[in-house]
């Protein structure tokens, strides 16, 4: 392998460790799905994962193998979806404090609301 083809790769791969790290970053900050079905979300974000490797490829196009570009393409993909199990772990996480914080508010408008008999006032 040449110096030439070793920098090469180093960049594609740099580049696509970026890639992938910043969609897992966005499914942290901001993703807000709510659905975890495996098969949906596989579906949903293969198209996804289709555009943003063919941008990557076109950016790419000179530097990166058939296998290194499968490679690419399933690591993207694997970004995806882990970004959406993310955000929906964390949206699930966000509902049960909500429904949390309801239940503690209705139980004390309970409480306000009757004697100490149990009587309402």
């Amino acid at each position: 392998m040449t110096s030439d083809t070793n920098h090469k790769n180093r960049i594609w791969m740099f580049a696509l460790a970026m890639l992938c790290t910043g969609i897992i970053i966005f499914g942290l900050l901001y993703s807000k799905n709510k659905v975890g079905n495996f098969g949906y979300l596989l579906g949903e974000n293969f198209v996804y994962c289709l555009v943003i490797w063919a941008i990557f490829q076109m950016i790419f196009v000179n530097k990166i193998e058939m296998t290194n570009s499968l490679i690419s393409f399933s690591l993207i993909l694997g970004s995806l979806m882990l970004s959406n199990y993310i955000g929906y772990f964390n949206e699930k996480t966000r509902q049960a404090e909500v429904v949390n914080d309801l239940e503690k508010a209705f139980d004390e408008y309970a409480k306000q609301a009757t004697s100490s008999q149990g009587l309402p006032k």
